[in-house]
């Protein structure tokens, strides 16, 4: 304890552990000289906050391209949807031997309700034809005198 010397200023005091606060501060930069710094880990996040934000604008750039694409392909499923009911109505009244002006009265979403509505719009009606298509009619009617004789004069017209 010979050695102890009284300390009166603040000079002195920062002079005496000057030399122990240098060894410290340098044991503890070489103990985490791997690892980041605080500010170099807010620059950081700040640089992913900026990419994070310019991903999240070109996302919703690309939602607002893409928004109304959903709306016409529903509208288009419902197109496609009514075309084959359609398509299934003509193909049942074609089957049950039905007038196309019948079709509009037939009901139903799916081929039974449909052929299930064309039968009992069948047994209803009487105007059920034996045969759909063109054809001919390869009988000739009875004509008049005065019809006959302008066939006879004009015999390329056809009535």
């Amino acid at each position: 304890m010979a050695d102890f010397k009284v300390i009166n200023t603040q000079e002195e005091f920062d002079t005496a552990i000057k030399d122990r606060l240098e060894r410290q501060g340098t044991k503890i930069r070489e103990e985490f000289s791997g690892w980041t710094s605080p500010d170099d880990l807010k620059a950081l996040n700040e640089k992913h906050l900026a990419e994070i934000q310019a991903l999240n604008d070109k996302h919703a750039k690309e939602l607002e391209k893409y928004s109304g694409y959903e709306a016409k392909f529903t509208e288009q499923e419902n197109k496609i949807k009514g075309l084959e009911i359609a398509a299934l109505k003509t193909k049942v009244a074609n089957e049950m031997k039905l007038p196309l002006e019948a079709i509009e009265f037939i009901q139903g979403d799916t081929e039974e309700a449909v052929k299930a509505s064309a039968e009992k719009l069948s047994k209803l009606s009487s105007f059920a034809v034996q045969s759909r298509g063109f054809t001919r009619d390869t009988e000739q009617a009875e004509v008049d005198g005065v019809q006959a004789a302008f066939q006879r004069l004009n015999p390329t017209i056809k009535f």
